[in-house]
């Protein structure tokens, strides 16, 4: 059976050593409760720590709100300019994709 709250417990572990992955996946996780705010708060330390994939997922919750495009629009740049080390092909194709959603709105 899933443990969400052991889950956390090992994501914000990882997130305190450095990895993004744990501040990702912990948003993911609180996206799914519907616990958007605290998503939005993990998916903004994982992109401080330069995850592309954190970038993607908050441009997509950024584009839903008004006025929040221009956020998305600068996400979505950014995972463009990343090296491999910070944002995978599928991540840099998403990103090409959701900025073109933008300029067609």
């Amino acid at each position: 059976k899933k443990d969400l709250e052991k889950a956390a417990y090992w994501y914000r572990k990882a997130y305190k050593h450095g990895n993004s992955c744990g501040a990702l996946n912990l948003a993911i996780d609180k996206k799914k409760q519907g616990n958007l705010r605290s998503a939005v708060a993990w998916l903004k330390k994982a992109v401080a720590m330069n995850d592309g994939s954190a970038c993607v997922q908050l441009a997509k919750i950024y584009k839903t709100r008004k006025g929040g495009h221009k956020a998305a629009t600068s996400l979505l740049r950014r995972v463009l300019r990343m090296s491999r080390d910070d944002a995978s092909e599928l991540d840099k194709e998403e990103a090409e994709s959701l900025l073109k959603e933008l300029k067609d709105r």
